[in-house]
């Protein structure tokens, strides 16, 4: 359900309300602002938080620093996210998880069936927070700057921050980074994480894909030395064999038709290819993130929307074939 107040507050600051979020003018390069109505938090309390989380994700929680962040994803037996996101360490018996809004529910129901064996409540706690996103060379920077108790700031990159705000103090805090970043749509926010090569699982590809799939290990989201958790032989397994054969890659294309999530790649000659994982529109056209078949990509195949828009591979600022197992 939408909230009518904060919509009306986002107004009165020059924002234009549409299914795709806040839209404010086109700004200058600079550090950005940008309204994250559509994520949510997940948060896990209790004595026995790191010990559930520690059995049941991906990433190493219990070496984490408190304060710190990090990727992660929790999986069903095969190894498949059920939900995929960036976890925040509060303190050893608080953690949050931000993914999208419309994947809390279900990524709470599958983590609560485990937490009924430990101390810790899993709970969605998405309606008494908002997130707000800072982006460009001092976005971390200036997170920092303005932390203060009731704030949490969670760093993705080093060009890419989110902070964390009560619902009740969201104006305020909205006003005090308006002062120094400039307000941006949120359609340019799912643009900067498409260039940065950050991964959502939405609901349409919810169990389809293993962690390394989307990157994840080379995003620092997945522990190869930390002990079972759930799927963590399937997982370990396409790592020690180098058996996985897909990965995510960035692609671009021209104007048009925004393709959604879990929706067709194709080669040229018609035969599926892969999947997107996410798309952002730019000036020009379309980004997005697939994942493909690494021997279609090293073999220069070319790839198409199934609209016939062709799709031209561009870089992602890391090596998406990253093995934490050699160093």
């Amino acid at each position: 359900m939408a909230d009518t107040s904060w919509q009306q507050f986002l107004t009165g600051q020059g924002a234009e309300i549409t299914p795709q979020g806040a839209k404010f003018p086109a700004t200058e390069a600079g550090l950005r602002l940008f309204d994250l109505s559509h994520l949510g938090l997940m948060q896990v309390a209790g004595a026995d938080t790191q010990k559930l989380l520690q059995g049941q994700l991906t990433c190493d929680v219990t070496n984490l620093a408190t304060g710190g962040g990090c990727f992660g994803a929790h999986c069903n037996p095969k190894g498949r996210m059920i939900s995929a996101f960036h976890l925040l360490k509060e303190s050893e018996s608080s953690v949050y998880c931000s993914m999208p809004r419309d994947q809390v529910a279900a990524a709470t129901a599958a983590l609560g069936k485990y937490a009924v064996f430990f101390k810790a409540d899993v709970t969605d706690v998405s309606e008494k927070w908002r997130g707000f996103g800072l982006a460009g060379a001092t976005a971390v920077e200036a997170a920092a700057g303005i932390a203060r108790p009731g704030v949490l700031v969670d760093k993705l990159t080093d060009s890419i921050a989110v902070l964390w705000t009560a619902t009740e103090t969201a104006e305020a805090l909205w006003q005090d980074l308006a002062k120094q970043a400039s307000p941006a749509s949120t359609s340019d926010w799912q643009l900067e994480l498409v260039r940065a090569g950050l991964p959502e699982v939405s609901a349409a590809t919810a169990e389809q894909f293993i962690p390394q799939m989307i990157n994840l290990q080379a995003l620092g989201g997945v522990s190869f030395d930390k002990g079972c958790y759930t799927g963590q032989e399937v997982i370990a397994r396409m790592q020690f064999r180098d058996a996985n054969k897909k990965r995510m890659f960035r692609l671009v294309t021209t104007a048009g038709e925004q393709p959604q999530p879990g929706s067709d790649v194709l080669l040229e000659s018609g035969k599926a290819a892969g999947e997107v994982v996410t798309a952002a529109g730019n000036a020009d056209g379309v980004e997005l993130l697939a994942v493909l078949n690494k021997k279609d990509v090293a073999g220069d195949s070319g790839f198409l929307l199934p609209d016939g828009r062709e799709l031209a591979l561009a870089d992602i600022p890391y090596d998406g074939d990253f093995n934490p197992l050699e160093g």
